[in-house]
C-alpha cells in the first residue's frame, strides 16, 4: 500500500507489516513495524491526515468562524456539497422568472415556425408566463425552491375566481407542468442547477367526463353554421381534438374508403386514419358530392380565439350548456358503449393504449343512448367563405 510516499510491506519477522513514510514528506524518514495489516493501514491513514491537514491552506479568520458555527451541524462531506452548490449557483446566469419566461416563448415562437409545437402550445404559453411573475413575483429563478411552488399551489387552490368559485386543481396542475417546461429549459440555458417543481406534490385529480345528449348536439347543429357544423362533427363523430380539427383538411376524407387522416401531435399515436362513423359519413357525403364541394382547411384558417368566441355564441343561441371537450369526450363514451371494443375507441382517438379509454369513459352512457347518439343525421349547411365569417389567416408569431 502506498499513500503519497507513504509504503506498507511485508517482512519476514514477529511483526510483519512495516509502515515506511518518506523522509520528504515530514523532514525525516519514518519506520513502524505492526502485528496485522490492519494495524499498519490505520498508522498509514493518519499519516495520510496529517499530511492532508499540512499541505492545507490556513483558513481566513473570518472564514473560520464563519465554519466553526457549523462544524457541529454539518460533516465534511456536507459541508463540501454545500460549498459546491454555492460556488455552481454563483457561475450561474442571472435571469429573473420574468425573463426567462419572455426567452422561453420567443423559443417555443420559433419551434412553432420549425413545425414542432403548435399554435395552442404557443398561445398558452404567452398565457402563462406573465400569470406566473403575477403570482410569484419576478424573482431570481435560481432562488426558487420547492417550499415557494408549495405556498404557490396552496395559494391557487384556495383562490377564488370572479364567479366565487375555487380555481379548479386541474387549472393549478398546467401552471405547475408549465414552470416544469419553463424550469427544463432553464437548466438548459445555465440559469438553474434543479426543476424545484419536481418535488411540488401535486392535488389529486381527476377530470369529469362532460358529454353531449343526442338532443343537445341537434340543437347546435340546426344553429350552427357550416364552419360550426363542421367542428361539432369532426369532434363529437370523429373523436378529434379541438387542436385537430382546425388542422383537418378535406382533402383528407376518403369517402370511397370510409375514412379520414389526421397528421396529429400530441403522441405518437396521434397521427391516424379514423373510420367514418354514419353520422359523419352522412355530412361529408352531403358536402364533398355537392356542386360546390369544400376544400382546403376543414374550418377554413380559423384560429383558436375565433373558433372559441363562436363556440360561444353558439351555445347561447341555441340555449345549451356543454363542458369544455365534451364534443370528443362524447366521441370516446358513445362509441366505446357502441361498439363495445375499447381497443377500437381508443386507436380512433389517438389514445396510446385502450386503458385511459375504458376506466374513463365506459360507464357515461347507457347503450340506449349510444344508439340514438349514433342514429344522429344533420342537415348540411353549404360550404360559403365569405366576409364576415370570422375567419382570420393565422397570425403571424414574433421571431
Amino acid at each position: 500500500m502506498k499513500i503519497n510516499g507513504i509504503k506498507i510491506t511485508k517482512v519476514d519477522d514477529s511483526k510483519p507489516w512495516r509502515l515506511n513514510v518518506a523522509k520528504s514528506l515530514f523532514g525525516k524518514q519514518i519506520r513502524k513495524r505492526f502485528s496485522t495489516r490492519g494495524e499498519a493501514e490505520q498508522a498509514a491513514e493518519a499519516y495520510g491526515l496529517k499530511l492532508r491537514q499540512k499541505d492545507c491552506t490556513p483558513l481566513d479568520p473570518e472564514i473560520h468562524q464563519v465554519a466553526a458555527l457549523f462544524q457541529d451541524r454539518l460533516s465534511a462531506a456536507q459541508f463540501m456539497n454545500a460549498l459546491n452548490e454555492a460556488v455552481q449557483l454563483k457561475g450561474l446566469s442571472l435571469r429573473t422568472l420574468g425573463e426567462l419566461g419572455e426567452e422561453f416563448v420567443a423559443h417555443q415562437q420559433m419551434l412553432n415556425e420549425r413545425g414542432s409545437v403548435s399554435d395552442r402550445y404557443v398561445i398558452d404559453c404567452e398565457h402563462y408566463g406573465p400569470k406566473m411573475v403575477k403570482y410569484l413575483g419576478n424573482p431570481e429563478v435560481r432562488a426558487i425552491t420547492t417550499e415557494d411552488l408549495d405556498k404557490f399551489v396552496n395559494m391557487r387552490l384556495t383562490s377564488r375566481r370572479s364567479d366565487g368559485n375555487l380555481y379548479s386543481p386541474r387549472t393549478v396542475i398546467n401552471e405547475i407542468n408549465f414552470l416544469s417546461a419553463l424550469f427544463n429549459y432553464g437548466i438548459k440555458k445555465g440559469y438553474m442547477l434543479k426543476n424545484p417543481t419536481l418535488e411540488v406534490q401535486m392535488p389529486d385529480y381527476k377530470a369529469p367526463v362532460g358529454i353531449c345528449k343526442p338532443s343537445e348536439l341537434e340543437k347546435l347543429l340546426e344553429h350552427a353554421d357550416h364552419f360550426m357544423q363542421c367542428h361539432i362533427m369532426f369532434g363529437a363523430f370523429g373523436g378529434l381534438r379541438s387542436s385537430e380539427i382546425l388542422r383537418m383538411r378535406w382533402e383528407d376524407v376518403r369517402l370511397e374508403e370510409g375514412q379520414f387522416y389526421i397528421k396529429g401531435t400530441k403522441n405518437s399515436h396521434a397521427e391516424r386514419w379514423v373510420k367514418l362513423t354514419p353520422p359523419l359519413m352522412h355530412f361529408c357525403k352531403q358536402l364533398l358530392e355537392s356542386e360546390n364541394p369544400p376544400k382546403g382547411l376543414v374550418m377554413g384558417g380559423m384560429v383558436p380565439k375565433t373558433r372559441n368566441s363562436k363556440m360561444t355564441t353558439l351555445k347561447k343561441a341555441a340555449d345549451v350548456k356543454i363542458p369544455r371537450n365534451a364534443l370528443r369526450h362524447s366521441f370516446a363514451s358513445h362509441h366505446l358503449v357502441h361498439y363495445n371494443e375499447a381497443d377500437t375507441t381508443a386507436t380512433e382517438m389517438g389514445h396510446v393504449g385502450p386503458q385511459q379509454t375504458f376506466r374513463a369513459y365506459r360507464k357515461a352512457v347507457l347503450k340506449s343512448q349510444a344508439a340514438e347518439f349514433f342514429a344522429i343525421r344533420p342537415k348540411a349547411k353549404a360550404w360559403v367563405l365569405k366576409a364576415g365569417m370570422g375567419i382570420k389567416k393565422p397570425r403571424k408569431l414574433a421571431a
